[in-house]
This record gives structure tokens, sequence and C-alpha cells, in this order.
């Protein structure tokens, strides 16, 4: 039986759309209901405008979701690890509005303005937090939504993903999914999930998802079911993880995908001579 007209949902758990809701996206309505909320209930729902990078620490027993704006070109991604969770939406295009660069084009403008622009936000981040949020987890997930198709090397995505992986995100923990851009209004269709990213945390002090596991983060990216699901325990009072779900998308490519055209490693104009390391530059999750 569905109960879902007649019960009254406490405010921080927005009901799913029933079977006699109209035809929305159910999670067009999340995210919906996210943003509308953001200012009452600021401690659970949150939101990332576009240009910024922001870091939501998980915690034990509390219930959050976080959006960002609908996105038809520009980069969102999220990265997530045991002690928290970054999401980031970077602008599609960077420069003088008569002269635009697309600064995920090519691997060259990925270097020149979209990897300094992630390290000064990554930085921001670290030194708000004074270094209580550097890397403790054993493991990092991250997933990227691009509008440029990650099909060779010479292309952006192929430069971002290694960027991730430097900042400490494992190769085959690391999603990027091509989607196409439009040249619409920047308004979202409430029938389609498409142009949309929620995450979901909800945390209880006793099992409640499963095997023990108490705590759930969910990422949704343009789809109705989440890209990325990690499961954690509470084991004296810290996260650890327990299950990683399943992933799927027809435009994925992984972070260890290789490229035909790549040059050599340490040969010019690619390879590890061509990385931008720094030792104290990481994801802080």
């Amino acid at each position: 039986m569905d109960d879902s007209a007649a019960h009254v949902y406490p405010a921080q758990l927005a009901p799913r759309a029933g079977p006699s809701a109209p035809p929305n996206s159910q999670l067009y309505n999340e995210w919906s209901y996210t943003y509308k909320h953001r200012v009452s209930q600021p401690d659970t729902y949150k939101w990332v405008f576009t240009g910024e990078v922001e870091y939501f620490p998980l915690e034990i027993g509390k219930t959050m979701w976080i959006g960002t704006n609908y996105f038809y070109g520009c980069t969102v991604f999220a990265a997530a690890g045991q002690s928290g969770v970054i999401l980031g939406h970077i602008q599609q295009e960077t420069g003088p509005a008569n002269d635009p660069i697309c600064a995920l084009e090519t691997r060259d403008k990925t270097n020149r303005y979209l990897i300094p622009d992630l390290e000064k936000k990554l930085s921001d981040i670290a030194a708000d937090f004074e270094g209580d949020i550097s890397p403790v987890c054993n493991e990092r997930f991250a997933w990227i939504m691009g509008s440029v198709r990650d099909n060779d090397y010479k292309a952006g995505p192929s430069r971002l993903k290694e960027f991730f992986v430097e900042g400490g995100v494992p190769a085959d923990n690391l999603w990027y999914n091509f989607y196409s851009p439009t040249s619409g209004t920047g308004s979202a269709n409430p029938a389609s999930p498409g142009g949309l990213c929620l995450i979901k945390w909800s945390s209880e002090t006793q099992g409640v998802f499963g095997n023990g596991d108490n705590s759930i983060l969910e990422m949704f990216f343009s789809n109705e079911a989440p890209r990325i699901v990690l499961k954690f325990r509470n084991v004296d009072g810290a996260l650890v993880l327990d299950t990683v779900g399943p992933t799927s998308s027809t435009y994925t490519t992984l972070g260890t995908k290789t490229y035909g055209d790549a040059p050599a490693r340490g040969s010019a104009g690619g390879g590890s001579a061509e990385l931008r390391r720094d030792s104290n530059l990481h994801f802080p999750v």
C-alpha cells in the first residue's frame, strides 16, 4: 500500500514522488526541494552555486542533502571519502565574453585555466579547516560530469582525470561522464533528471541499511539512480567504508583509460613531465 499522500514527512526527509504525483522527475523533486529549503534549514539542505567548490563533513546521526545549480555545459564533480564530500561546479567558459575559452576543450586549456582554478579553490578549503580535514581515509571516490568527450589524450578530460588522481583519488575509483551541452536558458526540466546533481547523506546510530551499515552516501548526476553509493559502518565513533554500490553510464570513462595518441611518459608535452604535482594539495576527504 502506498501511503505517500497521507504520510506527514519530517522536514528533513522530503518524499520521493508517488504514483499519484505529477509526472515530475523524482530527482527533480528532491533537487528542487533542497534548493527551496537551503535557507530555512541550512543544517540539512546545502547548495553549491556555479563557480564554487565546497566541502561538507560527513557526520554520524545526521541527514544532509547537497545540490548545485542546473548544469548544461559546466563541469560538475563530487569527490568523497570517509570524512566528507566535496562538490564543485566550474563554469564551462572563462575569459572575456566576446572571446570565451572552453577550459575543458584541450589538455593545454585545462592545464592553463581549469586546473589552476581548482587548485586555488581546494587550497582555500584546506586553509579554512586549518588542516583538520587532511586526508585520513584509504579510499576516495569521484564522479565528474563534463561537456567534452573523453575520446583522445589531447582533449581536456584526460588531463582533468590526471589531476584527480594526483590529488589522491585512485584511478579505479574515478569516473568521467560526458553529457551533451545545450544552449538552453539554464532552467531545469521538471520531467527530466538531466543537468541535475544531488548528494544525499543519511546516517543513523544503528544499522538500517543492511549488513550493519548505518550510513549511506548517494551521488546523483543526471540520472534517477545514484551513480555512486558508499555505505559505512559506525565503528567506535568513526565511519568505516563497508560497501561500494554499482555505477553505470553509456558515456562513462574510467580514470584508468589509456589513449592511443598519448606520448610516452616523460617525453616533451606529456606524461610525468607535464604533471603539476603538489605534495600539500589533496582532495581533503
